[in-house]
């Protein structure tokens, strides 16, 4: 069975969520993809696990500006790396 994040927070009625770890094997596009605007309000802080990006095309400054452009400002642990980064978000 699979859900999306906004299906979570509607079946349990959270008004906020503290932190968010997403570690989905290269699909966190698509776990942000899956989040409602009104829901990215919600989440106070978030960790990625930034992985697979050379089979996905996607670069670490494609990820950072997917999350500013929601509202959070962000930090990478060791950009050097080519493949699995850690990003973590917040809210200002």
């Amino acid at each position: 069975m699979t859900s999306t994040v906004s299906a979570e927070i509607a079946a349990h009625r959270l008004a906020t969520v503290d932190i968010l770890k997403i570690d989905v094997e290269g699909y966190f596009v698509e776990v942000l993809e899956g989040i409602a605007p009104t829901d990215f309000a919600k989440i106070r802080k978030m960790v990625i696990e930034v992985d697979y990006l050379p089979e996905t095309g996607i670069k670490p400054d494609d990820v950072e500006g997917m999350l500013n452009a929601m509202g959070y400002e962000t930090d990478c642990l060791d950009r050097s790396l080519s493949n699995n980064l850690t990003f973590y978000a917040w809210r200002g």
